[in-house]
């Protein structure tokens, strides 16, 4: 075989599947683009997002981050809508695995007095 069929095929050729290159998938599964959802979700929920950190971090000024929420673009909207569903998946987690030691801690702390 020649070097150029070599080289064509090395660069346009299969890839065995351990080649193959692991995709990382998003908060909903896919590998790709986000799943389909209205415009309007997404605003309703980030503007949500933003009223209930605004409450319980009170650093947060929601007025200025509705503003700014207000100048986006819709592929900027569903990224952030994107990160923001990633930081909420990540953070039930964090809460999930805390009860989880509370729960273990609890438990020794009964075993120990008895």
């Amino acid at each position: 075989m020649s070097f150029l069929y070599l080289s064509i095929q090395k660069i346009f050729g299969k890839k065995k599947p351990e080649q193959q290159e692991k995709v990382e998938r998003n908060v909903f599964g896919n590998n790709g683009d986000l799943e389909m959802i209205e415009y309007a979700r997404m605003i309703a929920f980030i503007r949500t997002h933003y009223r209930k950190q605004a409450k319980y971090i009170g650093h947060i000024d929601s007025d200025i981050l509705m503003i700014q929420l207000s100048n986006m673009s819709y592929v900027e909207v569903k990224a952030l809508f994107a990160a923001i569903m990633e930081i909420e998946c990540q953070s039930m987690i964090a809460y999930h695995v805390e009860k989880k030691e509370e729960k273990l801690i609890q438990k020794s702390n009964l075993k120990n007095t008895m």
